[in-house]
């Protein structure tokens, strides 16, 4: 065997040679959830499926304005499994910082996780209505926000398209 060396193959590594069905906890709804590692796997090659679906490319920068959580390990996973870029910002920056980040960095995209986080964003978000972005715990059309769980379903469909993805 080789020697893993990048956050992608140690990640790959461990889902292959370490599975185990609780290897993760965390609490949502106000009860705690186990997830597999397969699980895990296949809800980051969702997530990047997801990605590809809307045109990402190798190279292009997705920006994550979370706190920490599960949602944002899945996220940041199926960002790098795509071959994109992640780009993390603090959930405590006012709205001139999270937009100067966005901006500078060149992201194409914003995963976050609140209604709170994408209140800050308002005025990005009229500015830039083409600008996708994706929300953990935002279910409501009037933000215009993709869920995450509709970026997964994305994954799926195209998965199911093109098997072929799933090997890369």
């Amino acid at each position: 065997m080789s020697q893993v060396q990048t956050l992608n193959e140690i990640y790959t590594h461990a889902i292959k040679n370490q599975s185990q069905d609780g290897a993760f906890r965390y609490k949502s709804e106000g009860r705690y959830r186990n997830v597999s590692t397969a699980d895990f796997a296949r809800m980051g090659s969702e997530v990047a499926l997801g990605l590809i679906s809307l045109g990402f490319k190798v190279g292009d920068k997705v920006a994550i304005l979370s706190e920490t959580r599960f949602e944002w390990v899945v996220s940041d996973m199926g960002i790098l499994t795509a071959g994109l870029v992640s780009v993390p910002i603090y959930p405590t920056l006012p709205q001139a910082s999270i937009e100067y980040i966005i901006q500078d960095s060149e992201a194409r995209a914003l995963i976050l996780s609140t209604a709170e986080q994408a209140d800050k964003l308002a005025d990005f978000r009229a500015k830039n209505p083409e600008f996708p972005m994706v929300g953990f715990d935002i279910d409501d059309p009037a933000y215009g926000i993709m869920t995450l769980d509709g970026l997964r379903e994305r994954g799926r469909q195209l998965g199911e398209a093109e098997p072929e993805l799933h090997a890369k």
